[in-house]
């Protein structure tokens, strides 16, 4: 089974943004400098609340992924920007220099601090920026020398950030492999096509030593357990995170 994982306690925490990118037409990606307390210590996969006003002057809570991991300098975070909800206006409306109140690390879809297993990550959208800090951990900081492998899906190939990033960690480590499907692609794309459920099949060919990490919608992470069990994978070995 997964191991037990000792998380560190939740802290409030003031930083400022330094970097702003769209990375795609409705994903932003921001990164934060911490402020107070100067460093943070968390779990790669956890995830942190910011305190966002809403137009009442009240204050609301919005929980995101920590995208980066506890080795990289302040946080980094990828924010899908819905037209109507009360995040997306928040992260649209961050510039450099902004000053941003949360409270973190919080959550238990933590990487484990297990070895010897094989390791299926699978995101869907901004699903994937736990993903990223635990994948980038294990490769960059444990030197994990046993099958990594990032199912991430999309609808078009121009939703697909990060994907140069992962590409670079795959031509670096041997023992990686990004598997990047589109569920809408164009008639010349060369890659993996349909949902992640459509490729479990032939990427998971034994459960006995694999550990998975899934998040994304809640369909998506319903539908790729259910498989996964079928399939005989021990649950306790399975970690899960669904954005509602």
């Amino acid at each position: 089974m997964i191991g037990f994982v000792k998380l560190p306690e939740p802290r409030e925490v003031r930083a400022s943004v330094d970097r702003v990118v769209d990375l795609t037409g409705d994903v932003r990606e921001v990164h934060l400098r911490l402020v107070e307390p100067s460093r943070l210590e968390y779990r790669p996969g956890q995830y942190a609340d910011f305190r966002i006003r809403n137009s009442r002057g009240e204050v609301e809570v919005r929980g995101f992924s920590i995208a980066s991991e506890p080795e990289e300098k302040g946080l980094l975070f990828a924010a899908k920007i819905l037209p109507h909800g009360l995040a997306g206006a928040y992260f649209r409306g961050l510039a450099v220099g902004s000053e941003v109140s949360l409270r973190a690390p919080l959550g238990g879809f933590a990487l484990s601090k297990d070895g010897g297993f094989s390791r299926l990550f699978v995101g869907t959208g901004t699903g994937v920026a736990p993903l990223r800090g635990m994948i980038r951990h294990l490769l960059l900081r444990r030197g994990e020398k046993g099958p990594v492998t990032l199912l991430f899906g999309v609808r078009h190939a121009a939703d697909a950030f990060w994907e140069k990033e992962f590409r670079a960690l795959e031509r670096d480590h041997g023992n990686f492999r990004l598997v990047l499907t589109l569920s809408q692609p164009p008639h010349d794309w060369e890659g993996a096509r349909g949902r992640v459920t459509d490729h479990l099949e032939r990427l998971v060919t034994h459960v006995r030593d694999l550990e998975v990490y899934v998040c994304g919608w809640p369909a998506m992470v319903e539908e790729v357990s259910r498989r996964l069990f079928e399939r005989g994978l021990d649950p306790a070995r399975l970690r899960r995170e669904r954005f509602d």
